[in-house]
């Protein structure tokens, strides 16, 4: 009887250990549909999407710094690449 005692407690052991392995594992891989936090480096390798029902704009970024060289979107892509496209004739 004792040797089943000493087995289950080494079975859920290691089934604890593998399980705190793999969530370990799954929070450092799990970049992608995680939260976007702001004022920290985010990362994604997958597209990252706003979808609004709004009256008016959708999403708005501020920078009220007075200083210079202050803006508020810094689009940054590889060389040849387009910074940004519209889905509108109006401009």
């Amino acid at each position: 009887m004792v040797w089943l005692a000493k087995g289950a407690a080494l079975f859920w052991g290691a089934a604890l250990t593998l399980a705190l392995v793999l969530r370990v594992a799954t929070m450092a891989f799990g970049g992608n549909g995680g939260n976007f936090v702001l004022g920290k480096n985010n990362a994604a390798t997958v597209l990252t999407k706003l979808t609004g029902n709004a009256n008016g704009v959708a999403m708005q970024v501020q920078n009220t710094n007075a200083g210079t060289n202050d803006t508020a979107l810094d689009l940054i892509v590889a060389p040849g690449e387009a910074p940004l496209r519209v889905n509108s004739d109006r401009w």
